[in-house]
């Protein structure tokens, strides 16, 4: 673990700190006063500082084939200030069966964490969402990983679409209708095959075909979360593949109930919300009533937006009482509510636009008498302390000061252990987490290939400028419908301290009645558990399991073969087999091994070997395997995009592919050829030899003597040896991936031999260096033969020396804008289709909070859309959009 970077963060997040006004009520001194309470904070976050992550895509969507450029901006999570300790961020691409296609690791860069995800050409078409995170993000779960949703079209979709009907034939059976349609006349057509990989993983070949439809008869599994066809069709000689969702043949539905404050009361009337979700994670649209243990009706409720609703009741002693649910589809479910408690407390908060009203309702047998308190503080910023006054009914909260988002309120007794929570959204009216952002072009409009200069003015609300780095992305409206449904702003402030994922959060930032009235329902029935204030107020410290990144690790554990025991002092050396890295290091008493690398680019291989003693014949060495999170709890993704305008994007990407690239890899399906196979021999120390000698070549060449074949294999012949390079010594001699001598060697028979590899450069000889031979020298090259199966046995390799390639972080890769700056490149009749226009990840303002950045049009009269968003150096979101036209 690295103490350092730890040190260096409790510093900085110390200074940080917001001190904000306090509003207290009260003439006794509360036990937990304000700074104190402050200072726990502190105290907890100095020791366990957490991180936010927001993804920031050129686009919303993309064609197989394109590259996927992206900034993930990190934040510290209390103060939102840019988070510098963590060296690198992953970014994965996960496919709608919740596995992960790609993963790239980030390397901090100017305190930027850019890339790009180069989408397979044969990628399926589908609901794709991107994840993204550091290894110290792992400390929350997977519930505070940055989720962003893109969705990923084929170039086959420009000839072939796929309208898929799915209808329950029972609660177990389910029939599938896929129509196959032209997507310009929308006339059926009829692809040369079909094939189905089921929600079992199954393929099935559908063999009839008419007119454009088939069908698809198949089991849906009762636990099965993911309801995911893969649907592979053969058009044209060209194959089309698109992954579907399947919905729940049992149309079923849970739901969960949220008493307002925790708990419901007897004999006390108060608010409970509750949320209706399918098994894939998408809500349910439901209505229903409450009964009672008698079957009478109490009250009657439905949902008001994607899947949440709130009903009042008021329960009696001693009584049960059940919801009984109907869902869109006809689905009945009866739930029971959560017992109501003959004693207790619960928090009733209101908002208005000034303030915040708290009320304390109690069971009435409950004395007025007891201590308690009341906390509110939002991402550990603290807002409020006081003690509970019983002689007032409510406690009046002004919102003037309070910091913006997710704030939780809660009743703690006199002992500190709580009793209510409640949650509520604080809104940012008066633009105190924003950066107040002045955004202007040099001119109204433009001309096609015509340069484009922004200036971007970032100032704090008493007109003061601000520092801060920001990305920004300019798409062309003609193909791209900028994403409308996050952004940084929806994501630092409410989705990263709720759990779960959240569709659409834009959606709550809105400004009318039912945006405010559905986020105060979402503050309801989702959790905030970043930190347990109750512990924190106790001094019991939450602490880390995972370590800020600082460094690349290799580890490693060496123990005995034979009594499978841990090795002390055993001496490992690791090197890259580009000859860049040496180290070496002795074992502790677990026989463990650590080795912090230098930063390596992805796709280095290192060489891990545990030196021999004296005494000891055999051991083994293992890796520790990298600790990724797992994929679970990844929502299912509703198709937000319009066919036909997706459609036009498709063809517009496709024909610029096609002028860049020449033309397209196609995929056919699999072809069997019946013949005798023989497969080239593969070694477990080497990839690709520098040359290569075949069974096929050796068979034509039909020598049998071994001295031929090595000459044909490109060796030389030096007195009476064989040598590799001239002016070198005898190479080592390698049978069956074994060093051996030359005697073995001579006693082997041309006929018997399969391939014979030549190694000469340091990546291929590296690992031989190691390995103990009577016969030459691995500096002088490597020979290496391979006897047919059965003439001489394989040995198993040793058990001390690995091979890694550990995951490196991705070499940066540029944005191509072109540059039309002279009249040959203004004339160029190479049509300029770009549809994300210009993509910068970092742009940085500087002390005048001033900013430029610019960019040629593309061919063609359109309107531009921009996108700003960013982070200053104290923490304010930069959010700004814009529209440039072109003539």
């Amino acid at each position: 673990m690295n103490t350092g970077y730890y040190t260096s963060i409790k510093k900085k997040v110390l200074l940080c700190f917001i001190a904000l006004p306090v509003f207290h009520v009260y003439a006794r001194t509360p036990l937990i006063s304000t700074d104190s309470l402050m200072q726990l904070f502190n105290e907890q976050v100095s020791i366990f500082p957490q991180e936010k992550a927001y993804i920031h895509t050129d686009k919303p969507y993309y064609m197989a084939g394109e590259p996927v450029w992206f900034r993930v901006h990190l934040a510290e999570a209390r103060t939102h200030q840019p988070a510098l300790a963590s060296r690198y961020v992953y970014v994965e691409l996960i496919n709608p069966l919740d596995s992960c296609v790609t993963r790239v690791k980030i390397r901090q860069n100017e305190n930027v964490f850019n890339g790009e995800i180069s989408l397979p050409e044969d990628l399926p078409e589908g609901n794709y969402f991107l994840r993204a995170y550091t290894h110290f993000m792992q400390n929350t779960g997977t519930d505070y990983l940055e989720l962003k949703n893109i969705y990923v079209g084929s170039p086959q979709s420009t000839q072939l679409t796929i309208q898929p009907v799915f209808e329950f034939e029972s609660d177990k059976k389910i029939q599938g209708t896929f129509q196959f349609l032209d997507p310009e006349n929308q006339q059926a057509i009829t692809p040369e095959e079909v094939k189905v990989q089921g929600i079992d993983g199954n393929q099935t070949i559908l063999k009839n075909v008419i007119a454009g439809t088939a069908k698809y008869h198949f089991d849906s599994p009762a636990k099965k979360e993911k309801r995911v066809l893969l649907l592979e069709t053969l058009y044209n000689g060209y194959l089309y593949r698109k992954y579907l969702q399947v919905p729940d043949s049992n149309r079923n539905f849970a739901i969960s109930f949220f008493p307002e404050g925790g708990d419901l009361l007897e004999d006390v009337p108060g608010m409970v919300a509750f949320k209706a979700m399918y098994p894939n994670g998408l809500p349910a649209d439901i209505t229903g009533e409450i009964q009672d243990e008698s079957g009478r009706q109490m009250v009657e409720f439905q949902t008001t937006h994607e899947g949440m609703g709130i009903f009042r009741m008021h329960p009696a002693k001693g009584k049960k009482y059940y919801a009984v649910c109907k869902s869109e589809s006809g689905k009945l479910l009866k739930a029971e509510l959560p017992v109501a408690k003959a004693t207790g407390y619960a928090l009733k908060v209101q908002g208005t636009k000034e303030q915040l009203i708290v009320q304390l309702q109690a069971t009435p047998g409950n004395p007025q008498t007891d201590t308690l308190y009341i906390v509110a503080h939002t991402r550990g910023i603290v807002q409020f302390t006081g003690k509970w006054n019983w002689d007032s009914s409510a406690l009046s909260i002004p919102k003037a000061n309070m910091t913006p988002g997710v704030l939780q309120v809660l009743l703690l007794d006199a002992n500190l252990q709580p009793l209510s929570e409640r949650l509520v959204f604080i809104e940012d009216n008066s633009s105190v987490s924003e950066a107040q952002v002045a955004y202007h072009t040099d001119k109204e409009a433009y001309k096609s290939r015509e340069l484009i200069q922004h200036t971007v003015i970032l100032k704090d609300q008493e007109g003061n400028p601000l520092k801060g780095n920001f990305s920004v992305a300019v798409t062309d409206d003609h193909y791209v419908c900028p994403d409308s449904t996050g952004n940084l702003q929806t994501t630092l402030l409410l989705t990263s301290d709720l759990r779960g994922y959240i569709h659409n959060p834009a959606f709550y930032f809105k400004k009318n009645k039912l945006a405010s009235y559905a986020l105060d329902l979402l503050m309801m029935t989702q959790g905030w558990r970043r930190y347990d204030v109750t512990k924190v107020i106790k001094k019991e410290f939450q602490k880390p399991l995972f370590f800020l990144e600082a460094a690349p690790e290799i580890s490693g554990q060496v123990k005995s073969v034979l009594l499978n025991k841990p090795v002390q002092n055993m001496e490992v050396t690791i090197m890259d087999l580009n000859g860049d890295y040496f180290n070496s290091v002795q074992t502790d008493a677990e026989g463990h091994f650590y080795f912090h690398t230098y930063e390596f680019p992805d796709s280095t291989r290192f060489l891990v070997n545990s030196v021999l003693k004296k005494g000891l014949k055999q051991v083994e060495l293992s890796l520790k395997n990298n600790d990724f999170p797992g994929i679970t709890g990844i929502p299912s993704a509703t198709d937000r995009i319009d066919s036909q305008f997706f459609l036009h994007y498709l063809k517009r990407a496709d024909e610029k592919y096609l002028n860049e690239n020449g033309m397209r890899m196609i995929y056919l399906d699999e072809v069997r050829v019946q013949a005798i196979r023989k497969p080239a021999k593969k070694s477990v120390y080497y990839s690709q030899p520098d040359k290569t000698l075949t069974e096929e070549q050796i068979e034509k060449l039909g020598s049998s003597d071994l001295k031929t074949l090595l000459l044909h294999a490109g060796a030389f012949m030096s007195g009476d040896g064989i040598i590799l390079r001239p002016g070198y010594g005898t190479p080592m001699l390698i049978v069956n991936d074994i060093p051996s001598d030359i005697n073995e060697i001579e006693q082997i028979s041309a006929s018997d031999v399969a391939q014979i590899d030549l190694l000469k450069n340091a990546a291929n000889t590296a690992i031989f260096n190691y390995m103990k031979s009577t016969t030459g020298s691995a500096a002088n090259g490597v020979i290496a033969v391979y006897t047919k199966r059965g003439k001489i046995n394989y040995a198993p390799k040793p058990y001390h020396i690995k091979m890694v390639a550990p995951l490196g972080y991705q070499k940066p890769a540029e944005f191509y804008a072109p540059r039309y700056d002279t009249p040959q490149t203004r004339n160029n009749p190479t049509p300029d289709l770009r549809t994300t226009i210009h993509w910068q990840a970092s742009v940085q303002s500087n002390e005048s909070g001033e900013a430029v950045f610019s960019y040629y049009s593309a061919d063609g009269a359109s309107s531009y859309s921009v996108i700003i968003e960013g982070i200053t150096d104290t923490g304010k979101i930069i959010q700004q959009t814009g529209r440039i036209n072109v003539d």
